[in-house]
C-alpha cells in the first residue's frame, strides 16, 4: 500500500517517493513487481477553468490530450461515471446562472440529456454531487437532497435536510450519512448533527450528535467525512473556531450504537483517507492555508481496531518547503493506492 499525500507548497508527489521510498544509502533495488502500464483505453478527465472552460481528456499512459468538451462560461465539477463507464455525469452553470445536470456520452462527448438542478444555493450554501453506483442513482444537494434516476434523470425523491455540509453512503448503499445544519449559524460554522437517511425507504431514521456542548456545536466547521469499508464506523473531521484561533478534531462514530466513541485533536481542516483493508484512517493537516494558520507539520494515523491515534509522519525535521509555513509542511488531500 502506498500513501500519497498531495502537498500544498512547492512539493510534488515525486519528492515524497524520493524522501521516503528509497534507501538512505546504496543503490536503489528494483521493485519485486514492476508497475504495469495502464490499459490503452483508460483516460483521465480534467475539469478546466479560465477563458476556456470544460473537460479535457488525456490518455492515462502518455498524458496526450485525446479529446475535449467546451462548456464556457460554466465550469464542470464532480464528474461521476456510470458503472460501465459509457456515460459520465457532471454539473455546470448556463448563461442564466442556473446549474444543470448533464448526462454525456463518454466516447462522443455528445450531451444525451440534461436537467436544471437549481443554482445559487448550490454555489453559496454548500453542495454535493454524488453517485450511488449499485443503485444507479445521482444525488444533488442544492437546497434539498434530491435523488435522480441516472438512466433518465427523473426525480425519484426530494427531502429538506437543512444545509448539507458533507455526506457519505454505507458500502451497501442502504444508508446515507448527512452532516448538516438547519439553524442560522454563521456562514462558516455550526453543525447540528448527522442524519441517518434510509436509501430503501427514503426516510430519516435517526440523528447522531457530534457533541452535547452547545457552544462547541456552534463553533464547528465541517472539514471531511469518511466511512470504514465494513460500514461499522463513520469518521468526521471539523475545525473548531474558538477565540482568536481554533483547533481541529477527529471524531469516530460507532454506527451500530450511532454514538461518538472517540474524539482526538488533529490538524486544521483535516482531510482523510481510509485504507481499503479497514485498518487505518490517515489524517492530514492543510493548516487552514486560506486563513494563513500555522500547520503542525504532522500526518496522523488512527488505528481502527485498537482505537488509537499515532503520529505517522513528522514532516517538521525535513523542512521541505525551504522555510515557508514556519518550517512546517502542510498536507492536504490523501489518496491511498
Amino acid at each position: 500500500m502506498i500513501l500519497l499525500v498531495r502537498l500544498i507548497v512547492f512539493i510534488t508527489a515525486m519528492t515524497i517517493f524520493m524522501q521516503f521510498g528509497c534507501k538512505e544509502s546504496g543503490p536503489v533495488e528494483p521493485p519485486v513487481n514492476p508497475p504495469q502500464p495502464l490499459p490503452d483505453d483508460l483516460a483521465l478527465f480534467a475539469s478546466i477553468d479560465g477563458n476556456w472552460c470544460g473537460i479535457q481528456v488525456f490518455n492515462a499512459n502518455s498524458l496526450e490530450k485525446i479529446d475535449s468538451l467546451e462548456t464556457t462560461p460554466g465550469v464542470p465539477f464532480c464528474i461521476e461515471f456510470s458503472p460501465d463507464y459509457s456515460k459520465w455525469y457532471t454539473i455546470w452553470s448556463d448563461n442564466n446562472n442556473n446549474y444543470v445536470l448533464y448526462t454525456i456520452n463518454a466516447k462522443t462527448k455528445a450531451i444525451i440529456r440534461s436537467i436544471n438542478v437549481e443554482g445559487w444555493f448550490l454555489r453559496f450554501n454548500g453542495w454535493y454531487f454524488h453517485m450511488l453506483k449499485k443503485k444507479n442513482l445521482l444525488l444533488t444537494t442544492a437546497g434539498k437532497l434530491r435523488i435522480w434516476d441516472a438512466n433518465n434523470l427523473d426525480l425519484i425523491q426530494e427531502d429538506s435536510l437543512g444545509m448539507i455540509l458533507r455526506l457519505e453512503n454505507s458500502p451497501d448503499e442502504k444508508k446515507l450519512y448527512v452532516l448538516y445544519k438547519t439553524k442560522n449559524y454563521s456562514t462558516l460554522s455550526g453543525i447540528d448533527g448527522i442524519y441517518v437517511y434510509n436509501l430503501e425507504t427514503y426516510k430519516k431514521e435517526n440523528k447522531i450528535v457530534l457533541t452535547s456542548d452547545s457552544l462547541k456545536q456552534i463553533s464547528m466547521q465541517a472539514s471531511d467525512i469518511a466511512i470504514s469499508p465494513d460500514g461499522k464506523y463513520l469518521f468526521v473531521t471539523v475545525f473548531n473556531w474558538v477565540g482568536g484561533g481554533g483547533y481541529g478534531t477527529f471524531h469516530v462514530v460507532d454506527l451500530n450504537s450511532q454514538k461518538v466513541i472517540g474524539e482526538y485533536l488533529c490538524g486544521k481542516f483535516s482531510q482523510m483517507g481510509v485504507s481499503p483493508d479497514g485498518r487505518y484512517v490517515y489524517i492530514s493537516d492543510p493548516a487552514g492555508y486560506l486563513y494563513q494558520m500555522i500547520p503542525t507539520g504532522h500526518l496522523l494515523r488512527y488505528d481502527i481496531t485498537h482505537k488509537t491515534m499515532e503520529l505517522f509522519i513528522d514532516w517538521v525535521p525535513y523542512n521541505l518547503t525551504g522555510g515557508a509555513w514556519y518550517g512546517k509542511l502542510p498536507t492536504d488531500q490523501i489518496v491511498i493506492a
